[in-house]
């Protein structure tokens, strides 16, 4: 299974971002839906009820940065895979959850990043970075873990480096950690 991991700030797109991922997937039964509401949107918070009943987990919180929500999101996730996505973002590609198995840590053909459970538990969190895209696919490429494949994506992200020191020690850190993982036992697979 894998779970979109979404921020809402408006139910109306929430709900086109989740239908028009079920009409480019093979079985939708696959997909985890996990919405994350501001704890003060109360406009959005009452329409909870008007989302479709796929696979669904919500959650709510005070506003903090983006990567705190995501990594509140992946606690959530029942999927086996876990991928941030922007409520405005598309899938393009048909049969789009069957391209993403197999994978430790990757990025679609347009630069969305995703990551397998096991290098959510061995790094503790999803990403330590506000843009969230950009720090998973900073990580997988300097450890050698990221993984291409041809899934197309619409929707604007960004991925390359860092600044700041700080930014630095994270990276330096989780890389560390996934290459130690990769020498022991090798469990991790970049698809390729």
């Amino acid at each position: 299974m894998i779970s979109l991991l979404i921020p809402v700030t408006d139910v109306d797109e929430a709900i086109t971002c989740m239908i028009e991922a079920e009409k480019k997937c093979l079985n939708i039964d696959r997909v985890n839906f996990v919405l994350r509401f501001n704890s003060a949107d109360v406009d959005n918070l009452s329409r909870i009820s008007e989302i479709p009943e796929y696979s669904l987990c919500i959650c709510s919180g005070d506003s903090k940065n983006r990567a705190d929500e995501v990594n509140e999101m992946c606690a959530v996730a029942c999927g086996e895979y876990l991928m941030y996505w922007h409520q405005e973002w598309r899938f393009e590609t048909r049969m789009w959850e069957q391209h993403l198995q197999g994978i430790s840590m990757g990025c679609t053909a347009t630069g969305h990043c995703f990551i397998n459970r096991d290098i959510y538990r061995l790094l503790g969190h999803y990403s330590l970075h506000e843009n969230v895209n950009q720090y998973v696919f900073t990580v997988g490429q300097l450890s050698g873990l990221l993984g291409q494949n041809k899934v197309v994506t619409s929707g604007e992200t960004k991925t390359g480096g860092f600044d700041g020191e700080a930014n630095k020690i994270c990276l330096d850190r989780d890389v560390q950690l996934i290459r130690s993982e990769i020498e022991k036992t090798t469990p991790l697979s970049t698809g390729t």
